[in-house]
């Protein structure tokens, strides 16, 4: 692909991404259509339910009014949906789909140009979505135009210089991927989840028992963890998994002086590669908070509090 022709002029000059300056909760969504797909009928619910999500990390975390959605607008779940995006859900909407580039040479008249070349070896179907929505991340944190936290719903393991690059800047970034996503990429997010059942209604609350039984299953294979809160399924990788539960239970007022020393400790390893000593560190981990039986007293405290 001609990456001369990729980088364009989408001229986002009139967009204003932060509605709410300086609300450390405010949360910019970044959401790449082509690869975290709902069906139809969960368009236009899709955003109720990641802010219901957002909502277990803090409850007053909550989706800004400016959404950034880019990919192929003639989806079966966007097209018909078009003029309720903009207008009821403040949605801007770039049209980016596979296999069309981008003029971005002066003078030139055609924004959006057919590509009739071939497909290469090195090209993917999203290629172009996924450089497009890169290109206007990179704008949007040149011209600070985004909130101070950063849900990015995308699959693809490209956006990890993103990321990065994002963190870099003082954003805190959220990662809403499939289970098909590469770890390594959905690690580096400060808080992660299922796509699949992050963008759907919330699924029936489970009892301590259960959650512990299906939770504690899947930490044995020390790569993705799933933690229960409220009905919904957050995937997370090590250090997330526990900072997860250390803040919730800061939060809550739960074993106050050790969940701030835990916090502080998960939040510094999160930014350091990973080691040799992580899978012991996340066994300690483990056994702590069953020996304090957190999970429980976090399931208790949140009922209490609804």
């Amino acid at each position: 692909m001609d990456l001369g022709l990729l980088f364009g002029t989408i001229t986002m000059a009139a967009l204003a991404l932060v509605d709410n300056p300086g609300d450390p909760y405010a949360t910019t969504l970044l959401w790449d259509i082509e690869s975290s797909r709902v069906q139809p009928h969960q368009t236009l619910s899709v955003f109720g339910n990641l802010e219901n999500s957002l909502t277990t990390l803090d409850r007053r975390y909550y989706l800004s009014r400016t959404k950034l959605l880019v990919g192929n607008l003639n989806l079966d779940y966007i097209i018909p949906y078009h003029h309720e995006l903009r207008s009821d859900h403040g949605c801007v909407l770039v049209n980016a789909p596979h296999r069309f580039r981008y003029c971005g040479e002066l003078g030139c008249n055609n924004v959006v140009q057919h590509s009739w070349n071939p497909p290469r070896p090195f090209e993917r179907p999203y290629d172009v979505a996924d450089r497009i929505m890169l290109q206007q991340v990179k704008q949007l944190i040149f011209e600070r135009r985004l909130c101070d936290n950063i849900l990015l719903a995308s699959d693809d393991s490209d956006f990890s210089s993103t990321v990065k690059l994002l963190q870099r800047n003082r954003y805190t970034v959220f990662i809403a991927a499939s289970s098909n996503a590469k770890p390594r990429y959905v690690g580096l997010s400060n808080n992660a989840w299922l796509w699949d059942l992050m963008s759907v209604a919330t699924t029936p609350e489970l009892s301590p028992e259960e959650s512990e039984d299906i939770l504690f299953k899947d930490v044995q294979n020390h790569n993705l963890f799933l933690a229960f809160s409220h009905g919904l399924v957050l995937v997370l990788l090590p250090s997330a998994w526990l900072t997860y539960f250390w803040r919730r239970a800061l939060s809550l007022g739960i074993e106050v002086d050790i969940a701030r020393q835990r916090l502080r400790f998960w939040i510094g390893r999160s930014a350091h590669s990973p080691s040799s000593h992580d899978a012991m560190e996340v066994e300690q981990g483990i056994t702590e908070l069953r020996k304090l039986r957190i999970e429980r007293r976090l399931w208790e405290a949140s009922r209490s509090n609804q």
